[in-house]
């Protein structure tokens, strides 16, 4: 029995003049798409003025006689367990009379104190006539 290799030919699926319009298509497509991608990037565009601005310091203050132990906490130099004291002073003494009575707070001296003062705020307790 004499074998013989026969090859059979397949058409290709897409004919020459497919796989131009294919090509084209293709590279219509893709310019397309770089071109919107161009043009949403918003390219040769000013930056916006807030990033030429240089970053201040945040303004954080707090009222004593109101702030609870984690607002405390946030201060420089003032962690969980003096942000509890205060709290806890506060509430066995009563309202502080001045920014400066946080001094008689364990913990707090004087360095401490300068750092978080510009932090503190007081609101005074109105008096009301009792009837």
């Amino acid at each position: 029995m004499n074998s013989a290799v026969t090859t059979q030919s397949r058409s290709p699926l897409l004919t020459l003049s497919d796989q131009k319009i294919v090509a084209l298509i293709c590279l219509i497509l893709t310019s397309w798409v770089l071109i919107r991608s161009l043009s949403l990037s918003h390219w040769r565009a000013e930056e916006i003025e807030i990033r030429r601005l240089q970053p201040g310091p945040i303004g954080y203050v707090i009222d004593i006689n109101e702030a609870n132990w984690l607002e405390f906490s946030l201060l420089d130099g003032i962690g969980e367990v003096i942000g509890k004291r205060i709290v806890a002073h506060r509430e066995q003494q009563g309202r502080f009379e001045s920014i400066q009575e946080l001094q008689e707070v364990k913990g707090i001296g004087a360095k401490t104190f300068a750092r978080i003062e510009p932090h503190l705020t007081m609101t005074q307790e109105e008096f009301k006539p009792a009837q």
